[in-house]
């Protein structure tokens, strides 16, 4: 990776600005300095490169009566008349609206057209059109090819377009390195703001290049400025973690609060970022009536974690009175952006029939999108479904790997239900000493059934050596946080 820190990354940028003044996105050149007049004889006399040329004129109003519509004509007609360089700009014309009604179909075959001429400004808008299907079938190998042709002819923005491609693994194999490469391009050559935010978000991740949370710091800082508010959002968290040694949370909430009251769009994560700390209470007085407005603008800017946030917040009242088919509405919204929390919380109102019909069916399916979506509690609850054959075929087998996975991760039920599976041989053959080591694990975690399990196989020397001193203080622990199992044996 090309690493420029301090003066230098700055020098790249102020010469990334001052070429942009130059970069000829708006298609539009002066034409050299010639007679207006000369120049319709001879694009009458058919010389195409004449009539591009005057198009430029009425372009700009120069030596003529500013005419938009006379230059849409003139580069429409150079271009079909075999000049294909101003097909650019006719697109441009189409694109735009500009003395002809929009079209982007006609935009995106003159664009085309252009960019395999040499105006590899073009490329860039093309490309642009296939990713988003704008004016042509989205095309995301097409994209890719025509934002090739625009980097390598050293059009910035495309190199940025580009990394965004190589990153997401869209009509090209996914490959960090290298959209690490056309970020760099992007950036330190062009000053893209958007090529700086990306860069940044990967070597803060220390993906394609070694993790650096200083020359991350460094491109945020630059791309938060220039309003990409993604950017503002990664700084808020830097700040917030103290990533360069600098811990500064008020600053952090000041960043996230900047991302997501942004002009021109926002990051609607930092909108929930900002909501988080004002439920927490920890950098600010807590606020969960504020916290709830920001969780409504982060879920308006389609950010999963925000409308699960919000889905919670209806189901525990926090900000807002409890209103259950509020909470469900929302972590489907969330569920269908793809955040796990969001189809974990869908899937306890099914299950458990809040604000819903009870549904174990539907409970199932988004306890098994919020785990492949990797959400720990999901995948321990679509185990346990498993194990009880509850919306899903009963299979002993598929409920032990996913306790086991969730149990790695931490999570206590799923370490305590995998010491039932061991002790009942569902799954596995029966183990009581690999029960009773599950059993530990989820009473240290906090889990008190875990400590009544240990506790009775301690005092019956079950899976280990008895021990009714220590089954004892097990089942006491158990009992004194409330477990009523834990206290009947102790009776």
């Amino acid at each position: 990776m090309l690493h420029l820190s301090g003066t230098r990354f700055w020098a790249a940028v102020l010469l990334g600005l001052f070429a942009g003044l130059s970069h000829p996105a708006e298609a539009q050149e002066t034409a050299a300095a010639e007679d207006p007049d000369t120049l319709q004889l001879e694009c009458d006399a058919g010389e195409m490169f004449s009539c591009y040329s005057l198009g430029h004129l009425y372009y700009s109003g120069e030596g003529v009566d500013w005419d938009e519509t006379k230059a849409a004509e003139l580069y429409v007609q150079a271009c079909e008349g075999g000049f294909e360089p101003s097909c650019a700009d006719a697109g441009f014309m189409y694109q735009r609206a500009r003395g002809v009604a929009a079209n982007l179909e006609r935009a995106a075959k003159y664009f085309g057209t252009g960019c395999e001429a040499g105006e590899s400004w073009a490329c860039e808008d093309v490309g642009r059109m296939y990713e988003l299907a704008s004016g042509v079938a989205q095309d995301y190998e097409e994209a890719v090819r025509y934002y090739n042709l625009a980097c390598n002819a050293g059009e910035t923005l495309g190199c940025a377009y580009l990394g965004a491609m190589y990153e997401d693994g869209r009509g090209t194999a996914q490959s960090y390195e290298l959209a690490v490469e056309k970020y760099e391009a992007g950036c330190y050559q062009g000053a893209v703001s958007l090529a700086c935010m990306r860069l940044g978000l990967l070597t803060q991740r220390g993906q394609g290049t070694e993790r650096d949370a200083k020359q991350a710091m460094l491109l945020h800082s630059y791309a938060c400025d220039s309003e990409q508010w993604g950017s503002c959002r990664a700084l808020g968290g830097i700040y917030e973690h103290g990533d360069v040694g600098i811990t500064n949370k008020r600053l952090g909430l000041s960043l996230y609060i900047q991302s997501c009251e942004g002009r021109y769009g926002y990051d609607a994560d930092g909108c929930s970022y900002a909501a988080t700390l004002y439920e927490n209470g920890k950098v600010v007085p807590q606020d969960y009536k504020l916290a709830v407005q920001y969780l409504e603008r982060s879920c308006e800017g389609n950010s999963g974690n925000g409308c699960a946030k919000l889905g919670a917040s209806y189901a525990h009242g926090n900000g807002v009175d409890v209103d259950l088919e509020q909470s469900l509405h929302f972590s489907e919204r969330a569920c269908e952006l793809g955040n796990g929390f969001g189809c974990y919380n869908s899937g306890v109102s099914y299950w458990f029939a809040r604000g819903v019909e009870e549904s174990v069916t539907m409970a199932a399916k988004r306890y098994e999108k919020g785990c492949r979506l990797g959400h720990d509690l999901a995948c321990t609850n679509i185990a346990a479904a498993y194990a009880a054959g509850k919306g899903v075929e009963q299979d002993f087998n598929k409920a032990f790997e996913l306790y086991q996975q969730s149990c790695d991760k931490g999570d206590a039920l799923a370490c305590h239900n995998l010491g039932w599976a061991y002790r009942k041989g569902e799954g596995v053959p029966s183990d009581l000493a690999n029960a009773q080591e599950h059993f530990l694990m989820a009473c240290e975690m906090g889990h008190l059934s875990g400590c009544t399990a240990a506790g009775y196989q301690y005092l019956h020397g079950e899976g280990v050596t008895q021990d009714k001193e220590a089954g004892l203080r097990f089942l006491d622990q158990a009992c004194e946080g409330g477990h009523e199992n834990a206290c009947e044996l102790l009776e």
